[in-house]
């Protein structure tokens, strides 16, 4: 695990979501909202939660602990959701340039929303953020295909092929 392909991922997760968030801009206020049963509701909701998460755990990294998630009612219409995810993209890539090597085994004490007190390493949880992401992904990709709305690819391979990351010869050897 290298910050190199840390800052890669994230930058894969960034590029993905900003393909969703195009997508779904043009979808409905009904589609977007209509409960559908599983996960967190509605498309809308998984978005917040999504963004909500990102937040959470870089506010962690920071050094303080939210008691709550972002109020999804703070996010009436994509508009919203776009402006905050892209101001908290910003503020999530310099948090990533500021770190060094050594930063990876760092531990990070936190509350949980639930008051537990948790710990563990940096490198441990700047991968879950993107393995939580990419699972949610997966999530909206089954809700879209429900209400048969076509929606973007967001494979990694996709990612890699477009040459989307700027210094992806430093992490990528042999593209596909």
């Amino acid at each position: 695990m290298t910050l190199d392909w840390i800052r890669m991922l994230f930058d894969y997760n960034y590029w993905a979501e900003r393909r969703l968030l195009d997508f779904m801009g043009s979808m409905s206020l009904a589609k977007l909202t209509g409960q559908m049963g599983y996960s967190w509701g509605s498309p809308k909701a998984l978005l917040v939660h999504m963004l909500s998460a990102e937040w959470l755990w870089r506010q962690r990294w920071l050094g303080t602990s939210p008691s709550a998630l972002l109020d999804p009612e703070e996010f009436p219409d994509m508009a919203a959701i776009r402006a905050r995810w892209t101001q908290d993209e910003m503020e999530m890539r310099a948090f990533l340039t500021g770190l060094v090597e050594n930063d990876l085994q760092r531990e990070v004490r936190y509350i949980t929303t639930t008051g537990e007190p948790g710990k563990e390493l940096l490198g441990q949880l700047l991968f879950h953020v993107l393995n939580h992401s990419n699972h949610h992904r997966g999530e909206l990709a089954a809700m879209l295909a429900l209400l048969d709305v076509p929606h973007p690819e967001d494979d990694l391979l996709f990612y890699f092929r477009e040459g989307a990351y700027p210094d992806s010869a430093k992490v990528v050897r042999n593209p596909v």
